[in-house]
């Protein structure tokens, strides 16, 4: 049951990671014609873009998490598999990350709902910094699922996944 959360998080993610690389797309181009085409442009793309890379780097980490092509070193365990402690080791490094994943949902949602955040506006459209800020505790929000999801699979295994 908990896998199929895990799953359908998991294509949302995904879904949401080519949809902003499209609307990035759509705006850059957009944004470019209007500028050397008819010498006019869009006061609010450059930072729309902007923002839109936020939500992809955060909602894309999450993606990276299930698939397990996040950047990592990789010298411990090398030597970890060599005396046998591989899959212990995979698993306290997944635990680590699911504790600090944890801890930035709060502190970004704690962040994210703060009055601060929430009077601040993009300076260029009439619409709520909470909307950036929000990434950072649904992106890690989801990067939990993911990690505890990798968890249970190494658990299970006995070997990383």
């Amino acid at each position: 049951m908990f896998r199929t959360f895990a799953l359908v998080c998991h294509r949302a993610a995904q879904g949401a990671v080519i949809a902003i690389l499209g609307a990035i797309l759509v705006i850059v181009v957009i944004q470019i014609v209007l500028r050397y085409g008819f010498g006019a442009s869009l006061t609010w793309s450059e930072e729309v873009v902007r923002y839109l890379l936020i939500w992809l780097t955060f909602v894309g980490a999450s993606v990276a998490v299930r698939e397990g092509s996040l950047v990592g070193l990789d010298l411990l365990p090398r030597f970890a598999e060599r005396i046998g402690l591989g899959p212990a080791l995979n698993i306290l490094v997944s635990l680590l990350g699911l504790c600090f994943v944890l801890a930035t949902a709060y502190y970004g949602f704690q962040l994210a709902s703060s009055p601060a955040i929430q009077r601040q506006s993009f300076s260029t459209l009439p619409l709520p910094m909470t909307l950036v800020y929000g990434a950072i505790p649904l992106s890690a929000g989801l990067m939990a699922v993911q990690l505890v999801d990798v968890i249970v699979d190494q658990v299970r295994r006995g070997r990383d996944t």
